[in-house]
């Protein structure tokens, strides 16, 4: 199990709701919804930052101690995960196959398609962030993982500076993204 999965999920199911604003800047005559102009916005600004720190991320993780921390720490939560639900991993495995299909049935205009796979999506999403709540409801668990994001975070700002201030922005923008969708 790849804890990389909900970043798939996540993508697709941006994807799946780009698809609209998407057909309207082909000129499709359909209408967007009040806000959809202004989620765009946000979503674009939030994948831009998630961008930048991915790229601070992965300089962090160019050094060989911390990859190697960040590695054992998965497979650990990986397990806990696993253990939380059995059978999550097997069909985690097919995840990888929805981001496709969905770009097929959006480019086909099959809207009824595309539902589908955003709700199997969305399904595969939940279940994966309920096994990884469980797994981190070990208290030992959750304390190595919040002082190694603790650490990546110091680290990272130590690159950038801007680093914190781009951390709350996202999460400001996940929570506009949300309240919008609803």
């Amino acid at each position: 199990m790849k804890l990389k999965v909900t970043m798939m999920l996540a993508a697709a199911l941006a994807m799946a709701a780009a698809g609209p604003l998407a057909a309207q800047e082909q000129g499709a005559p359909e209408q967007a919804p009040p806000g959809a102009e202004q989620a765009e916005v946000w979503l674009a600004e939030a994948q831009g930052i998630s961008r930048q720190l991915a790229g601070l991320q992965q300089q962090v993780l160019a050094d060989p101690q911390i990859a190697q921390q960040r590695a054992e720490l998965t497979a650990r939560v990986e397990q806990a995960m696993a253990a939380a639900d059995p059978t999550l991993e097997e069909e985690l495995a097919h995840a990888s196959e929805l981001e496709p299909a969905m770009a097929a049935a959006q480019e086909a205009g099959d809207d009824e398609r595309l539902e589908e796979l955003v709700i199997q999506a969305r399904e595969l999403e939940t279940r994966f962030l309920q096994a990884q709540r469980t797994a981190l409801e070990d208290p030992e668990l959750s304390r190595v993982v919040l002082a190694f994001n603790e650490r990546m975070r110091d680290r990272m700002a130590e690159l950038d500076p801007e680093t914190p201030r781009l951390i709350e922005r996202l999460e400001e923008l996940g929570q506009m993204l949300q309240t919008a969708t609803q």
